[in-house]
């Protein structure tokens, strides 16, 4: 039975061109429509994963970053906020270019939320942005800050300490398990 689910999961996964092509011509800003959403899924359904080469884009159109540009600009004229000081130091197995470009994002974040920058886990939840998102800092930003904005905002209650009730939550869900 294993087997013909497997060899119905594969029929049903659209082409590679296919969704090449969906995903350049998705406008960006706009809300993902249900076709988006569905060819995330069966991606994921059919490969586990993301493919690597897409990755980026589909995760661009299923947050909806704006790509605004200027204001990640006025942030960036603000300099490199002081939490960024240290970062080589503090992640020496990372290269001296990642940790730049870890510090400019989490300058812009830092700027833009003085609240996320008293949290001493911030560079751990921004970092994999960087690695999705590789040498396109407006899109690591704005998916970071989208994450922090919709998903991670009661935690903004407790900083600068970790999200107590969700990591109660996890211990309770684990306990059970």
């Amino acid at each position: 039975s294993s087997s013909s689910s497997a060899g119905a999961s594969s029929s049903s996964a659209p082409p590679p061109a296919e969704v090449a092509r969906y995903v350049a011509a998705a406008p960006g800003g706009h809300a993902p429509d249900a076709g988006a959403v569905q060819l995330v899924q069966t991606l994921l359904y059919v490969h586990g994963a993301l493919p690597g080469r897409l990755r980026r884009q589909l995760w661009a159109q299923l947050l909806q970053l704006p790509h605004n540009a200027p204001a990640l600009g006025r942030l960036e004229a603000l300099g490199l906020h002081s939490i960024c000081q240290d970062l080589c130091r503090r992640y020496r197995k990372h290269s001296a270019r990642s940790m730049q470009r870890l510090g400019r994002i989490l300058s812009a974040l830092a700027h833009w939320s003085p609240q996320w920058a008293q949290a001493p886990y911030l560079p751990s939840l921004v970092f994999p942005f960087l690695k999705v998102f590789r040498e396109d800092r407006l899109e690591a930003f704005e998916a970071a800050a989208s994450i922090l904005l919709n998903w991670f905002q009661p935690w903004v209650a407790v900083l600068p300490g970790p999200p107590t009730a969700v990591l109660a939550h996890m211990d309770g869900m684990l306990l059970s398990a």
